[in-house]
């Protein structure tokens, strides 16, 4: 589904958008001395693909190790002594609670995060190590932040909001104001788009020096909220929303970032799990860098074809890369499964002395590498005199695992029953 912006990012007379280009600069007045300023780097392989100089922006680099650091620096910062003397306070799943309390020990400010009972154990030391009081509550986002909206009424805390803030979008735009120093004639970003702060931030801050460049935000379709408009045109709640993208899984756009994305941003395009996967698996075996899920999306997108007329300079944004260490092995194995690099199959075939060495053999002549076998006799349903074997290997790509199969198939005495 896609989003076209008025002629030249303008805003109409009947939308009005809370956050303009000297918001973004302020808060880059405010952040320069005390962020770091992260590469971007020409990505040969995907320049190669596509026909673009594809760049790719390094913001798993920053600080707490997303581009969120920003949002709340900026914004914590613009507190009053008064309010900073009463400490911060923001709900998240992983990211918020790591920029809030990075953000606020820097500024000598007390935060405690509410995060859901199921976030991940690393993450939250994390946040304790920053400084942060880690208070569990709930099982999902939602229920945590209610709690912390009860905590901030009743205690007095300043709330954090993670996308849905002036103060936020404009720290977050500050990635724009550094794109545009280092690549001035930048004619597409790919943005990672979940609750909108960060892609409204830099499309304000893009728009306004470069009015035709593109702007394009790419979501997670286990979490897709753009796509999601009411029959009155406006957005509703998603019920359930999961994806290895998690940081961008939120149930609806935020009120403040909506209008602007409407505004200011040209295009939306949804990537899957899978494409996600292999992104990730391309980023780490490509350029040596841990993406998270949100942090993948963009280069899926690219190679995945999902975004026509890249122009001639292009710059995808490594959003993130505060991955639950627990999933890395999953979210690889996915990725080199859905490429054909990994292939499992089930095969049933006669109990006889020398068939399974057969099979064996036949698959390293055809180049594979073994890594897991199963035999078993005691399969249910399975016919009398045969036995069933699991096997995993590694190929090369689709085409070397097409050719195994051509193998495997011939084999004598065996029946290939499912491959994967």
């Amino acid at each position: 589904m896609s989003f076209m912006a008025d002629e030249e990012g303008a805003v109409s007379d009947e939308e009005e958008i809370a956050v303009g280009p000297a918001d973004i600069e302020a808060a880059w007045d405010v952040l320069k001395e005390h962020h770091r300023r992260t590469p971007i780097i020409l990505s040969r392989s995907l320049s190669e693909m596509t026909g673009s100089n594809v760049y790719l922006k390094f913001e798993n680099k920053q600080r707490s190790g997303s581009y969120k650091f920003r949002g709340a620096f900026v914004k914590i910062a613009s507190l009053s002594d008064a309010e900073r003397e009463k400490g911060v306070i923001a709900a998240s799943t992983g990211n918020n609670a790591l920029a809030v309390a990075r953000a606020a020990s820097m500024l000598g400010v007390k935060s405690v995060v509410v995060v859901p009972t199921g976030m991940a154990l690393p993450r939250a030391e994390v946040a304790r190590y920053y400084g942060a009081e880690v208070r569990y509550f709930g099982g999902s986002y939602g229920e945590a932040n209610l709690e912390a909206e009860r905590i901030s009424k009743d205690e007095g805390y300043n709330l954090i909001h993670p996308y849905d803030d002036e103060k936020v979008i404009a720290g977050q735009g500050t990635i724009g104001i550094e794109l545009l120093e280092d690549l001035p004639e930048v004619d597409t970003v790919l943005v990672p788009i979940g609750g909108g702060a960060l892609i409204s931030g830099i499309a304000i801050a893009i728009k306004a020096k470069n009015p035709d460049a593109h702007i394009i935000g790419v979501q997670a379709s286990g979490a897709a909220p753009q796509e999601v408009p009411s029959p009155d045109g406006q957005h509703v709640t998603i019920r359930r929303v999961t994806s290895i993208a998690d940081d961008i899984t939120i149930r609806m756009p935020g009120k403040i970032t909506m209008p602007i994305i409407r505004k200011m941003v040209d295009t939306v395009v949804t990537v899957d799990e899978d494409e996600i996967a292999r992104a990730f698996v391309f980023l780490l075996e490509r350029h040596k860098t841990v993406a998270e899920g949100a942090g993948a999306v963009p280069t899926a997108a690219i190679l995945f074809d999902e975004v026509n007329h890249l122009g001639k300079n292009v710059v995808c944004l490594i959003s993130g890369g505060n991955l639950d260490i627990n999933n890395i092995g999953k979210i690889i194995r996915q990725g080199l499964t859905k490429a054909g690099r990994i292939l499992q199959i089930r095969v049933q075939m006669e109990d006889r002395p020398g068939r399974l060495y057969n099979l064996l053999e036949s698959i390293s002549e055809g180049g594979a590498n073994i890594l897991e076998v199963s035999h078993r006799r005691d399969v249910p349903d399975l016919p009398y005199g045969l036995v069933q074997l699991n096997l995993t290997f590694e190929t090369r790509d689709e085409d070397h695992a097409h050719q195994l199969l051509s193998l495997i198939v011939t084999a004598p005495g065996t029946d290939l029953v499912e491959a994967e």
